[in-house]
């Protein structure tokens, strides 16, 4: 990619050309230049902020795993037996499936 020195050095812009501008079109100019640069920072800006809660989310599921083996252990650790616990934890699966099977009826209605 070429820069704006090389276009004049190459002959393909008429630095000549540039003699007519006024300082109003300058300014237009400036104003438009100094626009790009803004948003090209708040971009940027908004790039780190989305970074930084995708970082958040992955702390916060991390956190929640740990929280739910937590739970495991405690219910598990609840039970005389580990044929009780497998009860237990078929029991409130089923419940869940039925939880979410009347959600999609209601949800499909």
């Amino acid at each position: 990619m070429s820069d704006v020195f090389s276009l004049f050095e190459e002959g393909k812009v008429d630095a000549d050309k540039f003699d007519n501008i006024d300082k109003e079109g300058a300014s237009k100019l400036s104003n438009f230049i100094r626009q790009s640069i803004q948003i090209q920072k708040d971009i940027e800006d908004a790039e780190q902020h989305l970074k930084d809660l995708k970082f958040k989310k992955r702390k916060v599921k991390y956190i929640e795993k740990e929280l739910l083996e937590m739970v495991r252990i405690v219910i598990k650790s609840a039970f005389s037996s580990y044929e009780d616990y497998q009860q237990y934890v078929f029991t409130v699966n089923k419940g869940l499936k039925n939880f979410y099977d009347e959600k999609m009826k209601e949800f499909e209605a």
